[in-house]
């Protein structure tokens, strides 16, 4: 079984150094420097034996290559110039690399010299997309030799046999064989494809859209510890501007006169600024790459019903999630007025307060909102009809979705203990008879103050509906719980009820909800700490193993 992919650059990845058609490049370098490329190849072939094995750097690389073909005008600075301007990827090789990263380790292997390495590395991405990068001038050596392969084959962390060694040429292929690894012969990114398919390797993109499993599917997701740090936490490291520019410009078909990178924020999407030429500010939320979305139509449909129930969110104007002209989906929203609330404080006990009601009273109208059936809602259904219609047909379905893989997995995990597990299982035992909602309302699932904007007098928006769901209004509350103090909770509730008041089984039913929860975001935090050493996680790991015990000694009375 494979398990790591090993891939030569040079007329793999990217455009071969030198010995590449490109009648463009090959005009310019003889125009400009005055020989031919005959000329040229005496230089190349004495400057490129040292060049990548790291004997010499590229300035002295190209004073050799320049002297050597004969140029009397030496222009270094120039050659690099030309050199970088016709250097490209192969097409198609980008979008299949992404999708492969996302199940596969990939390393880069290659026979070239370390600022021309570099070069690559920043002009393409490339260390977002290989786990490592082999270069021979690094090394000291180069294919077919056994140095560089072994080399290669550590940095996969599999077995020789668990690899494949991807090049155009057959030397490198034949020091691969020997090595201990499975070959296979480079033409085109179409060609690749097909026969990766053949020996049974996954080049499909990711699909963990689908909810139906989910009680909140950031933590459901069918999807490795790895897998979630190499997608998601890694997301910004694809950032590519010029793609991100051009998909603006394709969704408001107006031009971008500024772009500011991603912010560094949340845990799904990449999400940038952009400023239009007739100085609108708009926002646009990425789908990291090679994988699909499947809820933006639904966010968008939430947001648009929340705020014609007065609710202050931003404005849908774009969506693709077709992957024909980008390799991600995205959405373009409005950019609503003030700051996020998390990066903006700390605030004084009596703002904090003020916020937090005014929190509260946009969560009431949130929930005067009128949904259909249960659960996350149906993407396709939100973007035909604009509708809020759940994919469950009751409550329990959604409430139950994924409990036990969840206690399995924190046992598993040494989260909590089996003794734990099975009192957990007997409070939702006994307690099956709360979890009824004859009325679905639309449920925010994630109001916290890194998804709400603020002025520092009040919320001026409510953002980041990817949880959303229809179902019992209590969850935003106990969701809410798991994150802030019974000091938040209770003006979150003041501010709630200067609209709606609560019900008379609020408190039992927040009580098996904020189980739920707890259980949800404790092995959503367990498998982020696999990779994730932030004091925030650890913060919010010790804070949820806190109420779990607390949770218990409740229902223990």
């Amino acid at each position: 079984m494979i398990k790591a992919l090993v891939f030569d650059f040079g007329n793999v990845v990217v455009t071969n150094d030198w010995n590449y058609t490109c009648p463009e490049k090959d005009k310019e370098f003889t125009s400009y420097f005055g020989v031919s490329m005959q000329d040229f190849k005496r230089g190349w072939d004495a400057a490129w034996p040292l060049i990548r094995i790291g004997k010499i750097t590229e300035n002295e690389f190209w004073q050799l290559f320049l002297t050597k073909s004969g140029v009397k005008n030496i222009d270094i600075p120039h050659a690099k110039i030309l050199w970088r301007k016709y250097q490209s990827t192969i097409p198609g090789m980008i979008s299949l690399i992404i999708r492969l990263r996302n199940r596969y380790t990939l390393v880069g292997c290659t026979d070239n010299g370390k600022e021309w390495v570099e070069f690559y590395k920043t002009k393409y991405h490339l260390n977002a997309y290989f786990d490592a990068i082999i270069c021979s001038a690094d090394v000291g050596d180069h294919k077919p030799n056994p140095k560089i392969y072994d080399q290669a084959i550590q940095q996969t962390g599999v077995k020789p046999e668990e690899i494949l060694f991807i090049d155009d040429n057959d030397g490198p292929l034949e020091g691969a064989k020997k090595a201990g690894m499975n070959t296979l012969k480079f033409i085109n990114s179409a060609q690749l494809e097909k026969e990766l398919k053949e020996i049974d390797i996954n080049t499909d993109v990711i699909d963990i859209s689908s909810r139906t499993h989910s009680f909140y599917w950031q933590t459901d997701r069918k999807i490795s510890e790895v897998q979630i740090k190499r997608i998601f936490l890694s997301r910004h490291s694809f950032f590519d501007e010029e793609s991100a520019k051009a998909a603006i410009e394709s969704g408001m078909r107006k031009s971008v006169i500024d772009l500011i990178p991603p912010i560094k924020s949340g845990s799904i999407n990449s999400v940038v600024k952009a400023t239009l030429q007739d100085k609108t500010d708009v926002i646009m939320r990425m789908h990291p790459n090679g994988l699909k979305n499947g809820y933006f139509w639904a966010e968008k449909a939430v947001a648009d019903a929340a705020r014609d129930a007065g609710v202050s969110t931003y404005k849908t104007y774009y969506i693709d999630d077709t992957k024909k002209q980008f390799s991600f989906d995205f959405m373009i929203i409005s950019c609503e007025q003030g700051s996020n609330m998390k990066n903006s404080g700390p605030y004084s006990a009596e703002i904090d307060k003020i916020l937090i009601e005014d929190t509260g009273r946009l969560l009431a109208l949130t929930h005067s909102v009128k949904t259909q059936k249960y659960g996350f809602f149906d993407n396709t259904i939100a973007k035909k009809e604009g509708r809020l219609l759940g994919i469950h047909n009751t409550w329990k379905e959604h409430v139950y979705a994924s409990l036990e893989d969840n206690l399995s997995y924190l046992v598993n995990k040494n989260a909590i203990t089996q003794v734990e597990r099975e009192k957990i299982t007997e409070i939702f035992k006994n307690n099956d008879h709360l979890i009824e909602c004859s009325s679905p309302r639309l449920v925010h699932n994630d109001v916290a103050d890194w998804n709400q904007l603020t002025d520092g007098k009040k919320i001026t928006a409510f953002i980041d509906w990817d949880e959303s769901f229809s179902g019992d209004p209590i969850c935003d509350f106990s969701t809410y719980s798991v994150f802030f103090d019974d000091k938040r909770l209770s003006n979150l509730i003041r501010g709630y009820e200067t609209i709606t008041k609560l019900p008379s089984d609020f408190e039992a039913k927040f009580h098996i909800y904020r189980l739920r929860y707890i259980i949800s975001k404790l092995t959503l935090r367990t498998k982020r700490s696999v990779f994730d050493t932030s004091e925030f996680l650890k913060q919010n790991l010790v804070f949820a193993q806190q109420l779990l015990v607390k949770e218990l000694k409740f229902y223990a009375k």
